[in-house]
């Protein structure tokens, strides 16, 4: 019973009509895919109405949770059907997974970290170019705000970009919304790739 309640969840998961919290929303489906994952069980079928981009994102959180089981190449082929049909998308997935981390769960934690320690070249890339293309971006969620996205990418970025992001990110050092995100993340990267 428990079981078919958590493979319905995850089938019917939709961020846009269903969800009170995206943090909660994001963290139980998170949950929800672990418990599949650990249990061996595959993924539900999509519903006719599910955006592409979040199902790509379901597998991919999935592959990630199975990936003792999963093959590289599983995690990769997630990555890519995210990166190639859905780039608009990246950085407010992760940005919406990074929200979960305040809640200070050890398994978003653990998802978080994940999701960063496998993000392909490309997914940063994908990242860097959402900041310098904001009017191009798009979200599965009814609540999503440019200037959180914006500033939670760029945190993420000062963990893994290299000094391409920096010079992106110095456009942003006057703005007086994301600046001081946009130094601290700056420091960062040259603090890990400058010697």
């Amino acid at each position: 019973m428990v079981r078919a309640a958590v493979l319905d969840f995850v089938a019917g998961a939709n961020p846009r009509d269903h969800w009170h919290s995206t943090q909660h929303g994001m963290s139980s489906l998170s949950t929800a895919l672990r418990l599949i994952a650990r249990a061996n069980l595959p993924l539900p079928a999509a519903t006719d109405d599910m955006d592409p981009g979040w199902r790509a994102y379901i597998e991919l959180v999935y592959e990630l949770w199975r990936r003792d089981a999963s093959l590289p190449a599983d995690v990769e082929g997630a990555w890519g059907k995210l990166l190639d049909d859905q780039r608009e998308l990246i950085a407010d997935l992760l940005v919406h997974q990074h929200r979960t981390t305040w809640m200070s769960e050890k398994r978003d934690l653990a998802m978080q970290e994940a999701l960063l320690q496998t993000l392909p070249a490309e997914g940063t890339e994908a990242l860097v170019w959402s900041l310098e293309h904001p009017d191009s971006l798009r979200s599965c969620f009814t609540r999503s705000h440019a200037d959180e996205r914006s500033d939670h990418t760029m945190v993420m970025l000062g963990r893994i970009a290299d000094q391409r992001a920096a010079e992106v990110m110095r456009r942003f050092v006057s703005d007086p919304r994301l600046g001081t995100t946009a130094v601290a993340a700056i420091r960062e990267i040259e603090a890990r790739v400058m010697p």
